[in-house]
């Protein structure tokens, strides 16, 4: 469901159009909502530092913590304080949160299937 989100936003194009706040408030209630449904962590209430410290109690490893907490930080710096990121800085974001998505996923059969026939 998030790598969905994650395409579908990717789609709308909304940082290439000076929709920063907008766009970082798309990535990071994608990846919140992951979080929630993932980890159960109620990340929709809470703030960045504390979605991370629960994080450190978990099996997720640290550079997929890293990467949230890079898109995290940037996001509410955009959000709240107004900055405006440079192109690299909205690409390095959304890259980040699919990579966290990925580093995290539950591994299914399906996935162990397509890494046999990778073999």
């Amino acid at each position: 469901t998030a790598l969905k989100a994650l395409k579908v936003l990717a789609e709308e194009k909304l940082w290439q159009q000076g929709l920063f706040k907008q766009y970082h408030t798309r990535v990071t209630d994608i990846v919140r909502t992951y979080i929630e449904n993932r980890f159960s962590i109620l990340a929709m209430e809470q703030t960045t530092d504390e979605i991370l410290q629960q994080l450190k109690g978990s099996q997720v490893h640290d550079e997929a913590r890293e990467k949230l907490d890079h898109l995290l930080r940037l996001a509410d710096l955009v959000k709240f304080a107004k900055v405006l990121p440079v192109a690299t800085e909205n690409e390095t974001t959304f890259a980040y949160a699919y990579d966290f998505v990925m580093f995290t996923k539950p591994v299914t059969p399906d996935d162990l299937k397509e890494k046999e026939v990778e073999k």
